[in-house]
């Protein structure tokens, strides 16, 4: 952004933090981030949401114990909400931050595969999950379409992904000061999945209007 004034000329720019600000900031949080993702309603309705995903046969095509992929796991809240459809399953997290792994993998209380990765190089090698799922973490990437190809390329074809990003609206525009994150326009989150190798793009409101989730739309389909 440029602002001018007089015979002054002054340029705005936003500035990512780098990686490992980033984590540092995170590592920084992950003892009180379940709390503060419950106080906000998320845990709910992510198991909501994925009640809603088995019920329209979004998640037909999962075995009965599917390889999951979690991108940018946090504190395993998205993941918990597949647990109560799926709870079987071979579990994999990634995250920049140590902290939010060890934190993910307590309240998972499971053995999985938890490693510290960035979403634009994840160590896995193509047509390896049965599901991908991804939340909050890819508004975090200064160019995130990165992130969307490898969380496909790592996706089996004709296997769902489900992706949770946040819409821009006033509340989510103040957060991301906080947090460090831009918001994604959807026609921007749709078109890079699609080039990314998505066969379709369903988008949803996480939740209704009446709670923090709100704030949130859920992108979901298959790869082709």
């Amino acid at each position: 952004m440029e602002i001018r004034f007089l015979n002054w000329r002054l340029s705005v720019e936003r500035v990512f933090f780098d990686e490992n600000t980033l984590a540092g900031m995170y590592d920084d949080a992950a003892s009180r981030w379940s709390r503060s993702i419950d106080r906000m309603g998320y845990v709910d309705a992510y198991r909501q949401l994925f009640e809603r995903l088995c019920a329209d046969d979004t998640l037909a095509a999962l075995p009965d114990v599917p390889a999951v992929l979690d991108g940018g796991i946090g504190t395993g809240e998205l993941a918990a909400g597949l647990m109560s459809v799926k709870p079987r399953a071979h579990w994999h997290g990634v995250d920049i931050s140590d902290a939010m792994l060890a934190a993910a993998q307590h309240n998972l209380g499971v053995t999985g595969d938890f490693r510290q990765a960035n979403l634009a190089d994840l160590p896995y090698d193509a047509n390896t999950f049965d599901v991908v799922i991804s939340a909050h973490a890819l508004e975090h990437m200064p160019q995130p379409q990165p992130g969307f190809s490898e969380l496909l390329r790592v996706l089996k074809p004709g296997q769902p992904f489900v992706i949770v990003a946040t819409r821009l609206c006033p509340i989510t525009t103040a957060l991301s000061l906080r947090w460090n994150f831009k918001p994604m326009p959807t026609d921007f989150v749709r078109e890079t999945l699609m080039q990314a190798g998505a066969a379709h793009v369903n988008v949803q409101s996480l939740m209704p209007p009446y709670n923090m989730s709100h704030m949130s739309l859920v992108y979901s389909g298959i790869k082709a």
